[in-house]
This record gives structure tokens, C-alpha cells and sequence, in this order.
């Protein structure tokens, strides 16, 4: 939802898609949390092939991927080492992005209610 919002607002939906080819995976598991860190490579058109990295916690589709699958991502054609994977979103995205709107949009309503309290109308 808010996420969608982002990815449209930020121009990520009109930027070309890429495959990527898995290099090597390593699972790391806590009380809390089981990540897969994935590296890849992927060529963006007819730029150089450019390397990257993406951590995937057991909630996403890629958790389970392995060396040599591939995945679709997209990158920013003026830079093309920014890159967004929707198979990597993780599931509480959306939420950690409210908290986090709540808590600026409380902060900047404090502190307009202060200057108004200090310095009049």
C-alpha cells in the first residue's frame, strides 16, 4: 500500500527490468530473525554487469533461492547500481514506514505548536 505509493512517487515502476544471477548465498539465523544474505550479478542494458547485494529475511520469496537461480530486479538507468527487488520486500515494510511518518509528523507538530505557543500566532 504505502509501499506501492513510494515505488510509484520515487519513478522505481518506469525503471527497466534486469535478471540476476545468484553468486552466493549465506543464511544467518537468530533467536529473532533467519536472513539470507544474497550476492548477484546482473547486467543493466548494455552498461557493464554490476554486482550487488540484497538481505532477504525467511518471510520473503527469496529467502530459499540458491547460487545460479535468477530473480527480476530493477534498476535506476542513471545509476544503475540502485536497484529494487519486490521479490526481497519484506512483509513489515509498510508498517515501519507509518511508524516512522507518525512519529516525523508528530515531531513537526510539536514543534509548530511550540513556536506558536512562544512567538504568537
Amino acid at each position: 500500500m504505502l509501499t506501492e505509493w513510494l515505488y510509484k512517487a520515487r519513478g522505481i515502476d518506469k525503471w527497466p527490468t534486469a535478471t540476476a544471477t545468484v553468486t552466493s548465498t549465506k543464511i544467518l539465523s537468530s533467536s529473532k530473525a533467519r536472513n539470507n544474505t544474497i550476492l548477484f550479478t546482473y547486467t543493466p542494458g548494455e552498461a557493464p554487469s554490476q554486482s550487488g547485494r540484497l538481505v532477504a529475511d525467511d518471510s520473503t520469496t527469496l529467502f530459499g533461492i540458491n547460487p545460479f537461480d535468477t530473480f527480476d530486479l530493477q534498476y535506476d538507468p542513471h545509476n544503475p547500481k540502485r536497484i529494487y527487488c519486490a521479490e526481497a520486500k519484506i512483509a513489515t515494510n509498510d508498517l515501519g514506514i507509518l511508524i516512522i511518518l507518525g512519529v516525523t509528523l508528530f515531531i513537526v507538530y510539536q514543534v509548530a505548536a511550540a513556536y506558536v505557543r512562544n512567538f504568537g500566532h
